[in-house]
């Protein structure tokens, strides 16, 4: 705050500086001695936020001081107020500065984070953007890296596992980009980035041919991790390195899944040939107690095996009942029988294989499509599945199911989830938009504020554009594992959810039998005939056949509407009017992504909100103004030369792109005007 003083209080300096050297003698009346004055004429604004980091919903009052050349306030002129991002955030978009010439707003955040830029606009002068931060608590604070193994012969590999967390612990969402550095390169080289998944990322380090000692580090926005050390030696005699670890990913014991994987080793010479009847001792090195085991006599930790003609020697892991990594290392021994070498296995994950309630997640590749106006619009929806310990390739054949609201059909009712744990399918519009639901109180609102501002009559609202995608498949309710033994105990926390998946057309979050809004398509978990929407209070596993969903939101829009608040203006010498359009479809919903819009003068200077792209969003409400706050376009058109009077007619365009076809509106009126 006090820097943002200090830069107010070198503009007055400026402004007094310049005024001394040029006589200033503007306030001082006309050459007749009739006391006559000018106009006050805008010279600067300056914005500042009550705070500039501010939490996901969350607001925060906004001022713009208006000055004039002398740096005294301006009072009484209309400020726009206009955002970088709309989709972020919403904001009061027009106010007039008081008798101190300020003009105050208020600025409310949406649900997703970035950084949103505030600027204000009186007659032709601009401010420079005051930006809000809006917080992600799940963005990275802290970074851990392992490497494994983390010694290495020369031209070996390494696995590094970043551990990416937000602020107090927290997840940090699935695709967080981690980039990697290694400060040799001489030594050898790493992936250069990756991304999350459960807060994890993986990299491969690969040693050349030179022995040493490298650090690796990893970084996620401003979380820098500390370096984790790999150690690279020059091949003994006789060695040993590790081959696979084959699946990487298997089930906890009883859960149908996968539930072994085989360790494989190597023993060559030093010219890398094959040694054969080489003893191994394979044994569990970092473990979850959770029963695995590698040796079937005794489920032993540990175990002895002879290499083949290849110089392979290789055990079987079996899983436990505890989810988490583990590694096994491979030793092998001198003549005298004492260690020689030892290197580590990859790490093998044991999960839960089943799809859990809180990692069960759904995205598309286009929010908005144009359905109103044109059918066989196309694109992908995508299922994103993993089990309670945040693994998902290990759900690679989980069925999951699409179904749609009106406006949206989908090329298969059933998908195959991947190695990924992603499941996709294609949506395309179809039919004639989505059903029509009773508007909400903040809906009615919009539709008279419409009517009243612009003039324009309807009866739609924007959840009459709002499809509901029903994505669900089969597994389990969330728990918290407090004793981390793998299984659910009687009291542990747990998320209960509802028994029957329902398509969400009037997006309240509850079954609508038709009474009042439309009936909504369900599916029985137990097969009957009617809905079941209760809860029943116990933690439901994959034995209870318990079925997860999620109602995925696209709009579906129409081409453009433009309207004017006013539809002429008559702009004095060295004067301004502030003026709103609205540019939506006729639902009062945003346009598909890529819609542009611009407004231009050919005489005077337009200001604010006059250049915009909409952007991949199904954002809409979640009030009257936060609405607005993404189809209003406030701007001022001003007298761009008051030391001219020369009245002008002046045409304001607005002009929209849309889906390949342009769409306008004139407002027409004058600038340097004098009253008859």
């Amino acid at each position: 705050m006090k820097r943002k003083y200090l830069q107010l209080g070198f503009f007055i300096i400026f402004i007094f500086i310049f005024l001394v050297s040029c006589g200033g003698s503007s306030m001082e009346g006309d050459d007749n001695g009739g006391g006559t004055t000018e106009p006050e004429n805008v010279a600067a604004i300056f914005v500042e936020a009550d705070s500039n980091t501010i939490d996901p919903e969350a607001s925060t009052g906004v001022t713009a001081h208006v000055y004039n050349s002398s740096g005294g306030p301006v009072s009484g002129v209309d400020v726009v107020f206009t955002l970088s991002d709309p989709v972020l955030a919403y904001i009061t978009n027009t106010s007039t500065s008081d008798s101190n010439g300020e003009a105050t707003v208020t600025f409310t955040a949406r649900t997703l984070p970035g950084e949103v830029g505030i600027t204000a606009t009186a007659e032709s002068v601009s401010s420079d953007p005051e930006t809000i931060f809006i917080l992600d608590e799940t963005e990275p604070q802290s970074i851990t890296l392992e490497a494994t193994p983390d010694t290495v012969i020369v031209q070996g590999t390494s696995t590094v596992t970043a551990t990416v967390l937000g602020e107090g612990g927290a997840d940090v969402p699935n695709g967080t980009t981690v980039t990697f550095t290694v400060d040799n390169d001489s030594l050898g080289t790493v992936t250069a980035s990756s991304v999350t998944n459960s807060n994890k990322a993986t990299a491969t380090f690969e040693a050349s041919e030179n022995p040493g000692q490298v650090d690796i580090t990893a970084q996620s926005g401003t979380a820098v991790s500390d370096p984790v050390t790999v150690m690279i030696e020059q091949a003994p005699a006789a060695f040993i390195e590790f081959v696979s670890a084959d699946p990487s990913l298997i089930a906890i014991a009883g859960t149908g899944g996968t539930e072994i994987s085989t360790i494989q080793f190597r023993v060559t010479n030093s010219n890398g040939n094959p040694l054969q009847n080489v003893t191994v001792l394979f044994e569990i090195h970092d473990g979850l107690n959770g029963g695995e085991y590698i040796n079937p006599s005794d489920h032993g930790a540990e175990i002895e095996v002879s290499t083949t003609a290849d110089g392979i020697a290789q055990c079987s892991l079996h899983s436990g009942s505890v989810a988490g990594p583990v590694t096994i290392t491979g030793t092998i021994f001198d003549g005298v029988g004492d260690p020689l070498m030892t290197v580590k296995s990859s790490i093998v994950s044991i999960g839960g294989g089943v799809p859990s309630e809180k990692r069960f997640s759904v995205a598309a590749e286009t929010l908005n499509l144009p359905g109103l106006n044109e059918l066989g619009v196309e694109t992908d929806i995508t299922a994103y599945l993993a089990d309670r310990f945040g693994n998902y390739n290990i759900l690679d054949g989980t069925v999951v199911s699409f179904e749609t609201e009106l406006g949206l059909t989908v090329n298969s009712s059933d998908a195959t989830a991947d190695q990924s744990g992603t499941a996709t399918v294609v949506i395309r519009t179809q039919g004639y938009g989505p059903e029509d639901v009773i508007p909400l109180s903040w809906e009615t609102d919009l539709i008279d504020y419409v009517f009243t501002t612009y003039g324009y009559s309807m009866t739609n609202h924007p959840r009459d554009g709002l499809c509901s995608v029903l994505v669900h498949t089969r597994g389990e309710e969330h728990f918290d594992d407090t004793n981390a033994n793998g299984v659910y105990d009687s009291g542990e926390p747990f998320l209960d959810t509802l028994p029957d998946p329902f398509c969400d057309y009037n997006d309240n979050e509850s079954h609508d039998n038709g009474t009042t809004d439309p009936f909504e398509l369900y599916v029985s978990a137990d097969g009957s005939s009617s809905y079941n929407g209760v809860l029943n209070g116990a933690w439901d596993s994959p034995d209870a056949d318990k079925m997860l969903f999620r109602n995925f939101k696209i709009l579906v829009t129409g081409s453009p509407i433009i309207c004017s608040n006013t539809a002429t203006f008559n702009i004095p010498n060295g004067g301004s009017e502030a003026i709103t359009v609205s540019v939506c479809d006729r639902n009062l919903n945003p346009l598909t992504p890529g819609t542009t819009v611009s407004i231009t003068t050919n005489a005077g200077k337009v200001s604010g909100r006059i250049n915009y792209t909409f952007p991949n969003s199904s954002v809409i409400g979640p009030d009257r103004d936060g609405h607005l706050g993404l189809i209003e376009f406030p701007f001022i058109i001003s007298d761009s030369d008051p030391d001219e009077t020369k009245p002008e007619i002046a045409t304001i365009t607005v002009e929209v792109y849309w889906e390949g076809g342009t769409y306008s509106l004139n407002i027409i009126g004058n600038v340097d005007y004098s009253a008859p």
